[in-house]
């Protein structure tokens, strides 16, 4: 999700979630962007980071941690 989500209450953004992840279980390719990494970690099969107008290799879920993630996106 992206900042403007958080207007979004608990139970929508559950909601969603369950969506995002019932079209994934049905074969649905999804690009999710969110600036909350416990988030991307929970919903995401693949992360890729963006910095400064370069995408990054798409790594598993598993190869990342909150840190790495962050380390990542500012360039440490």
């Amino acid at each position: 999700m992206w900042p403007r989500d958080r207007a979004v209450d608990v139970g929508a953004k559950a909601q969603i979630l369950a969506e995002v992840r019932a079209l994934a279980a049905s074969g649905k390719a999804i690009v999710y962007v969110s600036s909350s990494m416990p988030e991307l970690l929970e919903v995401a099969d693949r992360v890729a980071v963006m910095r400064a107008g370069t995408l990054g290799e798409a790594r598993d879920v598993s190869a990342w941690s909150e840190a790495s993630l962050l380390a990542e996106a500012v360039g440490t």
